[in-house]
């Protein structure tokens, strides 16, 4: 990924660390940002209007782990997965990035070993593992 690095925090509507954390911010919280932060296609199969993103968010948010093909840049998949704190907060999150040509969509090998990866650094923050049973952005405000 050229462009991305440690603390980048635009076009997050549209790349997988981005989606990752969106989907695990309180409804108040994302509301706020998305007023402020406007969504952006980089690409022509960026998800950039209202209801796609709304849509994707609710995808990643159920499925615990989000997906960019293509979204972020041409020929490069993404996979991420969000990475929480002790109180059950979104902390962060972690993504692998590879040539689109490497990404096997049957194959649930990469996601198992990134959402594994993801809640043993979770655990390790303090994050008990039977508290993540509700998806903040599926909730009330």
């Amino acid at each position: 990924m050229r462009a991305l690095y440690v603390g980048y925090r635009d076009h997050a509507f549209v790349h997988a660390l981005g989606k990752a954390i969106l989907s695990a911010l309180p409804p108040r919280v994302l509301a706020r940002y998305r007023q402020t932060h406007f969504p952006v296609a980089r690409t022509a199969r960026s998800h950039a209007t209202d209801e796609q993103i709304v849509r994707e968010l609710q995808i990643t948010a159920e499925r615990g782990y989000s997906l960019d093909v293509g979204e972020w840049e041409d020929g490069v998949c993404c996979i991420g997965a969000p990475i929480f704190q002790y109180d059950g907060t979104i902390w962060g999150a972690v993504a692998i990035s590879m040539p689109e040509s490497r990404y096997d969509p049957r194959s649930e090998d990469t996601v198992h070993y990134l959402k594994k990866y993801a809640q043993a650094m979770s655990k390790y923050l303090g994050q008990p593992q039977s508290s993540r049973s509700s998806v903040p952005f599926l909730s009330g405000p």
